[in-house]
């Protein structure tokens, strides 16, 4: 459901004022350490956000990572996972911050679609090396 409303409010305008405020409320729950976290938003928010932002850095993707691994498993998970990972192995300055156990996700296989960003960017060599 998440997932669905991040894709219609991206779909109707992008540079839509509000898209910005929602940015901003998931960069909140990033840095988030009291429990419960809501860890399910960040995995499924995060392939919307705009990895190449400047105010994202390895310190985010870390706490996503870590979001990523306490959700249980599904396939529209895994599709966010797998997606999110492949946008942010495409930014040179965060890849080396990727956890080594988060690529395991990739095994999963789950299905992308098409347009989404990993896809589109997370398929150079530089990645994919």
């Amino acid at each position: 459901m998440v997932d669905m409303s991040l894709c219609a409010a991206m779909a109707s305008n992008p540079e839509n004022p509000v898209w910005h405020h929602v940015g901003q409320i998931v960069m909140r729950l990033f840095n988030t350490q009291t429990p419960p976290s809501p860890d399910w938003l960040i995995t499924l928010a995060s392939p919307h956000l705009s990895w190449h932002d400047e105010l994202y850095d390895g310190n985010m993707v870390v706490r996503w990572a870590t979001a990523a691994s306490a959700v249980p498993y599904t396939e529209e998970v895994g599709q966010s996972v797998v997606d999110t990972l492949l946008y942010i192995a495409s930014i040179d300055s965060l890849r080396p911050h990727i956890p080594v156990g988060i690529w395991t996700w990739l095994k999963k296989q789950p299905s992308l679609p098409p347009e989404c960003e990993g896809r589109q960017k997370g398929t150079s060599g530089d990645v994919v090396r």
